[in-house]
């Protein structure tokens, strides 16, 4: 019978009453001639419940959980109120009716589920699996305390490197404190240098006219830790050599250049560097083999105290033993990374093709606008609702001002839509590098639809697509199938970086499956997967998974977003889609393709290589922002451009800045390091809340 959550001891009494003497009669006799209490299987007593070794009043919710049984079992106990005490121990508390609970004997074993050898069987099945479960519930928490540690340890030791890397400065300014001549006295022959410092701006000292450049070298290089190497010169382009008089100087203000490398202390010695800071092998490329490099030590062929080289009888037998070497062949396929950005014409052809269907609609789109004013906070919801209610603002160019800010433009469209995919996404959307949608109740079949019109009307304005949406479940609105290497391909782009790599690592044969059995095993549990995975089956069961994820339990929200999506797409050829996610999606070599920089000077030469290689390093989530950043879009436009300039700034004052709607990214052109770039760059572009964003 069903007995609520909160029923306790008495009322559970009350019910068994009613069931077992109606109308207070029963076989045994009647209610009032019965002692009555609730019991267990052992006839024990329920009055409390233990709960974790804590003793709680009765409940029926407590005494399920505390039994483990889907349905348990409570008795009612009673024996007859007899006017003496006879006793007898087989005269206490017995079970009433018990011909319907006695178990039924066939050769001396009881057939009864729920016998108590039966019950007692059952409770060492579930302490074995309580072990079980409590066991990889450490193995877990071991791997996280590892990954936790593994973590901390990284962070010391990047902050170990910085402060002995500024320990290191700190001591090479003090080592040039110590050169720093006397300043010249009033009644001297003196030349008044002046420097324009990165950082401190003009600095002004008198040197006597017997001093060298040197000199100016080591007073430039005591009043700062930084820049580690720099360059003086009246051009930019002709760095002042440190053997020059001081005289060179008067009467010029000279430019400090922030340099990689220390300049030669002559103009045609460029094996010796400035004041005893010699090059370092670290700067030099090793190309040499570990082993090689190792007998040449022993043998006395390398001696780093005579210099980075030296001559010796034996080169020919020297690269002999290279040529010797066993060196890795190379596969008959380019690594991807060499490949990326090599996109075939084809693609772009059918790119194109899309393009030029998408500018001739959005040419119809001028003719009538829609002013919008959008709250940042809230702009699912608001767009949403916008796109359900008015079918007809798919036929206007959307005008968009936000809430509290004065910026107007292009570039506040884009940015519209990077923001409320960025919300959607994880509103209402699970995954790592793209994203698959999660069926809610927040989301009813309108709002699918009007998703698809969003879709549609952004992809026409603006020329933008969400590529970040799994390719399998776009197929499958598009096209109403899609193939078994998409629905990999998808599955694998949902996970995180290092189980995308680890699967594809076991699925191409570089990594046995026994080795990282347990990974795997995680990963099919997330999606309620039981198959045993082995090296035959896993792609099959990961396709499975995919299917299941992007078109099963989809189904219903991709119609509606189909059907949102209107007539364009009709004619829509899966090699366009294609096109689209392999030319859209952010990648460090896509990204540097849009760059369009016209450096004047070399320090500005110097940040554009910096800036190239920060990209370079950069994941798929900075580069996101950093479209987003410099256009209010997070994905490539094949064709459009990043113009990038550079301005001087106060070193406080260092930032990027953009003006989105014209596609202009302003850094600063006083960078000392790249290093200063890169945490610049990672501060003000991962944290939206300090964008400083004009249009």
């Amino acid at each position: 019978m069903e007995v609520p959550k909160v029923a306790c001891a008495q009322d559970c009494l009350e019910m068994a009453k009613e069931l077992f003497f109606p109308l207070g009669i029963s076989a045994e006799g009647s209610l009032d001639e019965m002692d009555l209490t609730l019991g267990d299987f052992s006839g024990c007593g329920v009055s409390n419940v233990n709960v974790d070794g804590e003793l709680l009043p009765f409940t029926a919710e407590r005494y399920k959980s505390a039994t483990g049984f889907t349905k348990p079992r409570l008795y009612l106990l009673s024996k007859h109120k007899l006017p003496y005490d006879s006793g007898d121990e087989e005269d206490l508390l017995r079970p009433i009716l018990p011909q319907r609970d006695a178990p039924e004997v066939a050769n001396g074993q009881s057939r009864l589920i729920g016998t108590s050898k039966e019950r007692e069987e059952y409770r060492d099945q579930l302490a074995r699996d309580l072990a079980a479960s409590l066991q990889q519930d450490r193995a877990k928490e071991e791997k996280k305390r590892r990954n936790e540690e593994e973590r901390l340890s990284a962070i010391n030791k990047e902050i170990a490197r910085a402060e002995e890397e500024g320990a290191q400065l700190e001591r090479l300014r003090l080592s040039r404190l110590e050169r720093v001549l006397p300043e010249a006295k009033e009644d001297e022959s003196f030349v008044v240098v002046r420097v324009r410092h990165t950082s401190l701006g003009i600095v002004t000292r008198h040197f006597p006219v017997d001093a060298t450049m040197w000199n100016v070298y080591d007073w430039i290089g005591s009043l700062s830790c930084t820049p580690k190497y720099f360059s003086l010169a009246k051009d930019p382009k002709e760095p002042i050599s440190p053997s020059e008089g001081v005289q060179i100087s008067n009467s010029h203000l000279l430019a400090m250049t922030v340099e990689d490398d220390p300049l030669p202390l002559m103009e045609d010695d460029h094996e010796v560097a400035f004041y005893g800071y010699h090059l370092s092998g670290e700067t030099l490329e090793n190309t040499l083999p570990d082993q090689i490099e190792d007998k040449n030590a022993t043998e006395g062929k390398v001696n780093s105290n005579e210099g980075h080289f030296q001559e010796t009888d034996k080169g020919e037998d020297r690269w002999a033993e290279i040529n010797d070497h066993q060196v890795a062949p190379v596969g008959p396929e380019l690594p991807e990374v060499i490949m990326e950005g090599d996109e075939s014409l084809e693609t772009e052809a059918h790119f194109h093709t899309l393009q030029a269907r998408r500018g001739e609609e959005e040419r119809k789109l001028e003719l009538q606008r829609h002013y919008v004013i959008v709250d940042k906070n809230n702009v699912v919801k608001q767009l949403l609702e916008m796109y359900r209610e008015d079918e007809a603002i798919s036929n206007n160019k959307l005008v968009v001002s936000f809430e509290g800010e004065q910026a107007n433009g292009e570039g506040l469209l884009r940015e519209l839509y990077s923001l409320f995919w960025e919300s959607f996404f994880s509103q209402n959307c699970e995954g790592s590098n793209q994203y698959t949608l999660c069926v809610s109740p927040n989301l009813s079949e309108e709002d699918f639809t009007a998703l698809g019109r969003l879709i549609t009307h952004m992809f026409i304005q603006c020329g933008t697509f969400p590529v970040k949406l799994v390719k399998a479940s776009m197929y499958q609105a598009l096209f109403g199938a899609v193939s078994d290497e998409i629905l990999l391909d998808s599955f694998l782009r949902l996970l995180p970086p290092a189980e995308t790599q680890m699967l594809s690592d076991v699925l191409s044969g570089k990594k046995a499956l026994p080795l990282v059995l347990d990974e795997v095993l995680d990963i099919l549990d997330e999606y309620q997967e039981r198959t045993r995975p082995t090296s035959t089956n896993l792609k099959a069961t990961l396709v499975k998974i995919g299917k299941a994820e992007f078109v099963t339990k989809l189904f219903l929200p991709l119609v509606k977003i189909r059907e949102g999506m209107g007539k364009f797409w009709d004619s829509v050829t899966k090699e366009e889609v294609d096109s689209v996610y392999e030319l859209c999606t952010p990648s460090p070599t896509r990204v540097i393709k849009l760059l369009h920089i016209v450096p004047v000077d070399p320090q500005e030469s110097k940040v554009e290589r910096w800036l190239r290689r920060y990209l370079k390093e950069a994941d798929s989530v900075t580069l996101g922002l950093f479209l987003r950043f410099s256009t209010g879009n997070d994905m490539v436009l094949p064709g459009s451009q990043i113009k990038v300039r550079f301005e001087n700034m106060a070193f406080l004052a260092m930032r990027p800045t953009a003006r989105t709607c014209f596609q202009v990214l302003t850094l600063p052109r006083n960078y000392q390091t790249y290093h200063r770039l890169r945490e610049n760059l990672d501060f003000f572009i991962k944290n939206a809340a300090l964008w400083d964003l004009e249009d």
